[in-house]
């Protein structure tokens, strides 16, 4: 017997997940459901089925014969018995071996459609008849009884419970149908079993099941309308039913038994007991009450039950021609009409229907049991089926028989999924009211079989008004649990997806979301239980949640004692900043369009690493200061870059968020001491490539490239230290100009170096050649540069073309030199440029106007112009003065000027001093003159560099000193207050490579400008125009006259055009032109004294 419990005999429990069960909520069921008698329920199951069983084709086929009567006389044994007595004395009728394998073989042709030769009803009966074959349930039992008599019953059931289910036959021709059909297929086995050696004994057999199956004439036929009905029916003899179990459908009876946990004893007395009730009279009263409810509309559904009187009509006509055809499906066999009906169980509303309130939990509750069933039986199998073909025919058989209207079982069939827990994943062990992450194929499945189910009745899936409202509320209801344990499944997703090595797929159930919730008709209801939005908060939740454990692992990693570094914090960088990169490679697009991962977890993790990094800096740097040590600046810039990306996507995705952690604050100390051993560097760098120089041109045809590695390499460097600097990406613009001003104050200082180091090199060549012109001139046979000018004047005199003064040999490194003094200057300025040095100025000046005014030094420039009326100091009428700058307090030499060969000599060269603040310097100027042996003082003055007395504006101002004991001289002084501007810095090293281009310049052209005063003096003018000057030269006389000077400038600018620029050259040409334009002014306009000193020599002479 069932129990009376009204919960399931069985409840079956997924596997046990290590998962947390925190992710299942409970959901509502129907009471309804929940309180089932699972004992009434099993006896309206099997009502329907002994109705099903009792109205069997072969029941309504009139006896009319003693033959034909054979087996009813057999009452007192079951026909199942009979036909094995009668197998076993008919061994010839025995399956072939091969009959099967070959039946096989033929249904899996017409499956293919190899063959057209049938029709599609028969076609269809065939390949149902084909599932069967290939269940092993069926395979068994067939070869269990091992005769051909067993597959012809076999297809005679299935025939008759596909043509009921399709609905095409009307129930008067069901019984025709069948039999016409059995007779298709008997012939199928007679072809496959003419080539066996016992076809005689089966060919035999076959026909006589197929001479069995040959309708009567209309007369006798159950749906006779003839006006003699009393007499037909006294005459009709019908088979009766045996009501043993072993004679019902087989596959019905098993799955009863499995279901409700009985045994076949007690189904025997199930049986026996309901029989009587089980009735096609029972069931026409049940419809007939059913028909008068619903015609005064207090049916299993009221109008009030519907949206619309539409929707109400819609189903009360689906209700009329469902009972119409139940009357035509289970008709009254002609001799039971005119018999009463049977009386009504006790307590009962119908015979075989159960009462219209516990149709649906009814309903429900034999969905959910065939569910659980099958899940059971699938556990162990790769395919996994929701229902048994079995079970299908039951609920559609219940379904039918109870009046279940196609939507009410879709829901139902919904419900009862949610029910059983099938629709959960496996992985999870929630109990059956509590939700879980979906099974997405299952679900799928489901709402694909509840689609079916209506579309079948002929309704339009998307007409959901025309639903009961009940139904559309419960289908709202379900709709709503799948949608939150498709979230289940979203939210469990998000738990991993910040794995390197799992990605979940997210696709799948997006799709699902969209193809089977959201574009359901009912979804407006979901939506209206505020559900999507709350399932927003919590996958945003969830995956925050998620974030934070992954970060807190992190910095797990960290360790707890004074061995932390800036490695881990570069460490914990790098990993964050990988993790949102995989989330943004992953996921490209926000996820459900609300929850962007990558944006989410970067404003999470990156926010809270703000704050975390600068405590462990902190506590970094305190203990390496408690150690006495200094942090690295290296690591600490590293971790700067790292800490800046960082701070970038932050403000990427939280532009409303503060970053808690002043990067540029705390890191500035060791960036300014990156740029100051930077700056140490570079001048190192500096001497060394000068002394690695071996000052050779990088391309002697290319005038842009006449310069040598040294600036190459220089300008390099610091190309490559503006690189790392830029590449820090420094955001304190103020911080960041400070900087710039430092560094370019650096390379000021490296680029004076540069300059002195060139100038000082090119005046020892210039006068290593001094020194061997002047061995050459006094090895001669007289000596003295009277001896030179004689030799000269005495080669113009005698019209000679040939020179004796040879041209200067200026070296390679010379020329190369003074074109890396300019390349240096050019390359400044395309720095200058590069750094927008006027912006960087801004900045400062912006920030530190009160400050404006303070300053460290100031820069005197001296620019000794020139000297006038320079005496010898050994009374010689010749003077070659020089004048020097000493400071008078240090005792150190400042600045020299060249020697020039005039006792007004003009010198125009600048040299620059720096003077502390508030402090005075005074220099001692004397003019020497360069004479063999010791050099004499021509005179002597002092200067006081006073701040005070000048004006700070950088203008020059004339200073005019008397020297002791004759002559003065004229010295330009201005003055800069030294500033840290970057200005001042690029200015300061602006003026200091051009003044040491124009000085070396100068001293070259000095080097031929003897020759050309020569070519200017008095003594050639004699020559050319006579001692008295009478005679009036020639054209031709006057270009033989300086033809000398003209070759002797080509010889040497011959030389410095191999080496020098053009640019140069053109300076070098300009430098000589003006010794020409001087030398021909005083030739035409002497000074006093040269006047005087001629004079006193013509006398002499």
């Amino acid at each position: 017997m069932i129990s009376s419990d009204k919960h399931p005999a069985k409840r079956e429990v997924a596997s046990q997940s290590a998962r947390s069960h925190s992710l299942s909520s409970n959901f509502s069921v129907d009471p309804l459901y929940d309180n089932v008698d699972l004992r009434r329920l099993y006896e309206a199951t099997l009502k329907a089925v002994l109705l099903e069983y009792i109205c069997e084709a072969r029941f309504y086929k009139p006896l009319s014969s003693p033959a034909q009567e054979r087996p009813a006389s057999l009452s007192s044994r079951s026909t199942s018995e009979y036909r094995k007595s009668r197998l076993l004395r008919e061994p010839d009728t025995l399956l072939p071996l091969q009959l099967l394998t070959d039946l096989k073989a033929k249904l899996h042709k017409v499956a293919m459609t190899q063959t057209s030769s049938y029709d599609e009803l028969t076609r269809r009966l065939l390949l149902r008849f084909y599932g069967d074959l290939l269940d092993p349930g069926c395979i068994s039992e067939i070869n269990r009884v091992n005769s051909v008599d067993i597959l012809v019953m076999k297809f005679v059931s299935t025939a008759n419970k596909e043509i009921i289910k399709l609905g095409l036959v009307p129930a008067e021709e069901i019984s025709a149908a069948v039999f016409e059909q059995t007779g298709i297929f008997i012939r199928l086995i007679i072809k496959l079993v003419e080539k066996e050696k016992n076809s005689e004994a089966l060919v035999a057999k076959l026909n006589e099941h197929k001479a069995s199956l040959s309708p009567l004439s209309t007369s006798s036929t159950l749906s006779s309308n003839t006006t003699s009905a009393s007499s037909l029916l006294s005459s009709i003899k019908l088979p009766k039913p045996s009501f043993d179990v072993s004679d019902m459908d087989q596959s019905h009876v098993e799955l009863l038994k499995a279901l409700f946990d009985v045994d076949s004893v007690q189904l025997q007395r199930d049986v026996t007991h309901l029989k009587q009730y089980v009735t096609q009279k029972a069931l026409a009263k049940d419809i007939e009450q059913s028909m008068f409810y619903t015609d005064k509309d207090i049916g299993s559904s009221a109008p009030n039950a519907f949206s619309s009187e539409e929707a109400y009509q819609a189903w009360k006509n689906r209700e009329t021609e469902l009972c119409e055809y139940l009357m035509k499906k289970y008709p009254v066999p002609a001799p039971a009409k005119l018999l009463p009906a049977p009386l009504l169980p006790p307590g009962e509303e119908f015979y075989l229907m159960p009462s219209k309130s516990m149709t649906t939990p009814f309903y429900v509750s034999l969905c959910k049991m065939c569910m659980l069933h099958q899940r059971k039986q699938s556990m162990s199998e790769a395919a996994y089926l929701i229902l048994s073909n079995k079970a299908k025919d039951l609920l559609l058989l219940c379904a039918r028989i109870w009046r279940v209207d196609a939507p009410t079982r879709a829901t139902c069939f919904y419900s009862a999924a949610h029910i059983s827990g099938i629709l959960l994943d496996p992985l999870y062990s929630p109990n059956t009211k509590e939700l879980g992450p979906i099974l997405l194929e299952t679900t799928e499945i489901v709402l694909q079989t509840c689609k079916r189910v209506v579309e079948d009745a002929a309704l339009d899936w998307d007409q959901r008004e025309f639903w009961s409202i009940r139904d559309q509320e419960e289908w709202a209801k379900n709709l709503s649990y799948t949608f939150i344990e498709l979230f289940y499944s979203l939210k469990d997703g998000l738990g991993v997806v910040l794995s390197k090595t799992v990605k979940p797929k997210f696709g799948p159930y997006l799709k699902f979301l969209e193809d089977f919730v959201e574009r359901d008709l009912l979804f407006h209801k979901v939506e209206a239980m505020s559900l999507p939005k709350k399932w927003e908060k919590r996958l945003t939740k969830a995956f925050l949640r998620a974030s934070e454990t992954l970060y807190a692992g992190y910095l797990a990693r960290l360790p707890r004692d004074n061995t932390v570094s800036i490695a881990h914090v570069l460490d914990i960088a790098d990993c964050l900043i990988e993790d949102v990169k995989l989330l943004q490679k992953r996921y490209k697009s926000p996820l459900l369009g609300f929850l962007d991962l990558a944006k989410n977890h970067a404003a999470l993790t990156m926010g809270m690493f703000a704050s975390d990094s600068k405590n462990i800096l902190k506590h970094i740097v305190a203990h390496a200061h408690a150690n006495g040590e200094f942090l690295n600046y290296g690591d600490a810039l590293e971790a700067y870059k790292s800490l800046c990306e960082i701070r970038s996507i932050y403000r990427q995705v939280a532009p409303s968020g503060i970053f808690a952690f002043d990067l540029e604050q705390f890191f500035l100390v060791y960036l300014e001491s990156w740029v100051s051993e930077s700056g140490v560097k570079i001048k190192d760098f500096v001497a060394n490539a000068l002394a690695e120089d071996e000052f050779k041109p990088l391309d002697i045809e290319n005038d842009d490239k006449k310069y040598s590695t040294s600036v190459h390499d220089i300008f390099t460097l610091i190309r490559q230290y503006l690189k790392i600097l830029n590449d820090i990406k420094w955001e304190n613009e103020y911080q960041l100009a400070l900087i710039y001003t430092s560094f370019i104050k650096s390379v000021s200082e490296s680029c004076l170096l540069y300059a002195s180091e060139i100038l000082g090199m090119i005046m020892d060549d210039l006068s290593r050649d001094s020194t061997k012109e002047e061995d050459r001139l006094n090895s001669g046979a007289e000596s003295g540069w009277l001896a030179e000018v004689k030799s000269i004047v005495n080669n113009i005199q005698l019209g000679n073309e040939k020179i004796d003064v040879q041209p200067h040999t200026f070296t390679p490194r010379t020329c190369i030199g003074l074109n890396n003094l300019s390349a240096m200057s050019q390359q400044l300025s395309k720095l200058e440029l590069f750094l927008d040095i006027e912006n960087v100025s801004s900045q400062v000046e912006g920030q530190e106007r009160a400050t404006k005014d303070q300053f460290k030094r100031h820069v005197f420039s001296l620019r000794i112009v020139k000297a006038e009326n320079i005496k010898s100091s050994s009374d010689n009428i010749h003077v070659k003065p020089y004048l020097t700058l000493v400071d008078t307090l240090a005792k150190r030499m400042i600045a020299k000027t060249r020697t020039m060969n005039s006792a007004n000599p003009d010198w125009d060269e600048e040299f620059e001093i720096t003077v502390e603040a508030n402090s005075v310097i005074t220099l001692s100027t004397t003019v020497w003159e360069d004479k063999l042996g010791s050099h004499g003082v021509c005179g002597r003055a002092l200067i006081q560099l006073d701040p005070r007395k000048f004006k700070h504006d950088g203008i020059p101002q004339d200073v005019y000193l008397d020297l002791d004991p004759d002559g003065r001289i004229l010295i330009e002084v201005a003055v800069e207050n030294e500033r840290d501007d970057s200005f001042f810095a690029m200015g300061r090293a602006h003026r200091t490579l051009i003044r040491s281009q124009q000085r070396i310049t100068k001293m070259i052209v000095a080097k031929f400008s003897e020759f050309i005063r020569h070519c200017f003096s008095r003594t050639t003018l004699k020559s050319v125009c006579g001692g008295n000057g009478n005679v009036k030269p020639g054209q031709a006389q006057m270009d033989k006259a300086m033809m000398p000077l003209y070759t002797y400038l080509n010889v040497n600018l011959l030389v410095l055009a191999q080496h020098l620029t053009k640019d140069l050259l053109i300076l070098v040409m300009l430098e000589a032109w003006k010794v020409v334009i001087s030398s021909a002014d005083e030739l035409l306009l002497p000074y006093v004294n040269q006047c005087e000193s001629v004079e006193t020599t013509g006398n002499q002479v």
